[in-house]
């Protein structure tokens, strides 16, 4: 079973396959959602991590760090210390 939240537009979408896919999907929200500053937007970035139980462990991967992860990082440290 897989799921994105916030999902894609539209009303179907096919899961990934691979994990190129993963993270192609997740760029397509991305796009999709801006940069977070609208009301009711979600932000995506960061990293992107793929988390699968399975009996008797949780596996969790690093599949792809965004390209503005540091920059963003910086801004959320920035408006978090300012007055």
């Amino acid at each position: 079973m897989f799921f994105a939240k916030p999902p894609p537009l539209g009303e179907t979408w096919p899961a990934p396959d691979t994990r190129e896919e993963v993270v192609a999907l997740a760029l397509q929200i991305k796009g999709e959602n801006g940069d977070g500053t609208e009301r009711g937007k979600v932000a995506i970035g960061g990293e992107l991590y793929m988390t699968q139980l399975v009996p008797g462990s949780i596996l969790t991967d690093l599949l792809y760090r965004f390209p503005d992860y540091e920059e963003t990082w910086q801004k959320m440290n920035d408006y978090a210390i300012s007055p």
